[in-house]
């Protein structure tokens, strides 16, 4: 009788050892990368293990598709769905004997590897009717080292042939395939996809909750490793919100200005003392300020597996290498489209908690903190966030946007309001565009009314206004119109 662990139970009840040039056991998890400025990762864990007389299936954490089930008893609100897509790595892995393993793409092809082949020994791990691939194995290479760890190791050289001998010049052709004694698999390539895709990756974190493997390189992202920053570090981002149905105050854009005053740190926290900077450009109202920042070090964004989900109306995670401002650097996101779902382990599904159709997604840059975000329920309410600028170590990236009212051309003289004095409704001309935007603001500077659009003239209900007087500015391009009105 088979029987099926999942992680839950695996990771009390397997008895890890060390790996001895084992490629993964149950509690391996594991990233890749194509090279160094890889647009993705690719992530490995195990969800379920099968011991089948002498052999060992593991099962990949794979993604979701899209296809409602029975909930079982998960006690939650439905629909649920399972994980049944392949990822990377293939539909399962077998080993067969210590060092012979077993890979089943998507198309239920065995990819057959053995790495107990002798020096300079030849081994076919896939065949079909135009092709060869097999590996040679490399003994005069003993150790490899990442993250600053050395591991010993076995490698293997990839030939791409095809039947009759010719080498093929592919993706793989020349590649490694490398084992390590601690690490594992360190080098290797896509399974899912091959032959039809061929690529090749390299480690890039590691870790085993056993303990008898070593955390190497990339495993997980903290506050820590997100928000770095240092005095004289600045980062502006471009802020905005709409309601089309609600109060004016929640239709706003604007931008925000974080400089950096001082940095200090404890064993468990960051400490910053920083510069605000906040410039609404629909009202030149400009806000400043001096606010201090902690962050517990230690909380953790996210783990191996980094990627999750496989489309729209589900939660997706990715872990990528991006050029932002000539720069690249590595951005996890979370994307939540409409669903939110939890794990429900007495079923083995993801079920939703309730159903909303809320769209909401945000992105950490490593190093340089939040970089965008956003929310919106429906088409009707919506903010986000977004950088579009900042300074590293004196060095600037992007286009900052000048926060300076006085940077502006104002031209009192071309704006008419008619009548002013006033009770109902005024007129307001001007030599300003199509895309003008105007506010009314009472003397201390608290915006009481605005609008869009202009065509060169205007009519404004003011009804609402209380006696008193109060400026009327019209902001078009990078000119300013305004001048006084007074409510009668």
């Amino acid at each position: 009788m088979k029987k099926i662990f999942t992680l839950l139970f695996v990771f009390t009840g397997f008895i890890a050892v060390s790996q001895n040039y084992q490629l993964f056991n149950v509690n391996s998890k594991k990233v890749y990368q194509t090279n160094s400025d890889s647009a993705l990762t690719y992530s490995l864990a195990f969800d379920s293990v099968v011991f089948n007389n002498t052999s060992t299936i593991l099962y990949p954490i794979r993604n979701i598709n899209f296809y409602p089930l029975d909930p079982g008893n998960c006690s939650m609100w439905g629909p649920c769905y399972k994980r049944n897509a392949p990822i990377w790595i293939g539909n399962s892995v077998e080993e067969v004997a210590n060092g012979i393993y077993n890979f089943v793409n998507s198309d239920m092809e065995i990819l057959d590897f053995n790495f107990n082949i002798d020096p300079y020994g030849l081994h076919v791990f896939y065949e079909d009717d135009i092709q060869r691939f097999s590996y040679q194995y490399d003994p005069t290479i003993t150790t490899y080292t990442i993250d600053g760890v050395v591991d010993s190791v076995k490698v293997y050289y990839i030939i791409h042939t095809t039947l009759g001998g010719d080498v093929i010049m592919s993706e793989l052709q020349g590649r490694e395939i490398i084992v390590g004694k601690d690490l594992g698999l360190i080098k290797f390539f896509v399974v899912n996809d091959f032959p039809n895709v061929l690529i090749p990756l390299t480690l890039l974190g590691t870790n085993s909750s056993d303990g008898n493997s070593p955390d190497v390189g990339l495993t997980k992202i903290t506050y820590n490793d997100i928000y770095d920053y240092y005095p004289g570090d600045e980062i502006q981002y471009v802020e905005y919100s709409f309601d089309y149905n609600g109060p004016p105050f929640l239709n706003y854009h604007r931008y925000l200005k974080e400089t950096y005053l001082e940095r200090n740190e404890t064993d468990e926290f960051i400490n910053y003392t920083v510069a605000t900077e906040l410039f609404y450009s629909d009202s030149l109202e400009v806000t400043k300020d001096t606010i201090d920042i902690s962050y517990e070090k230690n909380i953790v964004i996210a783990g191996i597996p980094f990627e999750f989900g496989t489309g729209e109306y589900l939660n997706n995670r990715s872990l990528r290498m991006v050029n932002h401002f000539g720069v690249n650097h590595w951005l996890f996101s979370t994307d939540n489209y409409y669903l939110e779902l939890l794990y429900c382990g007495d079923s083995n599904l993801w079920c939703t908690t309730e159903f909303n159709y809320e769209y909401t997604y945000r992105e950490y840059e490593l190093g340089l903190g939040l970089y965008t975000e956003g929310w919106r329920l429906f088409y009707d309410r919506g903010n986000g966030k977004d950088v579009v600028y900042y300074k590293k170590d004196g060095v600037k990236h992007g286009e900052e946007v000048v926060v300076k009212v006085n940077n502006l051309y104002v031209d009192k003289s071309r704006l008419t309001i008619v009548p002013n004095p006033a009770k109902d409704n005024i007129r307001i001309e001007g030599d300003f565009g199509y895309d003008a935007f105007v506010c009314i603001k009472d003397m201390n500077g608290r915006q009481h009314m605005n609008s869009t659009n202009l065509k060169g003239e205007q009519v404004i209900d003011v009804s609402p206004l209380l006696p008193g007087v109060y400026l009327v500015v019209v902001v078009d391009s990078n000119k300013v119109f305004s001048g006084k009105l007074v409510i009668l």
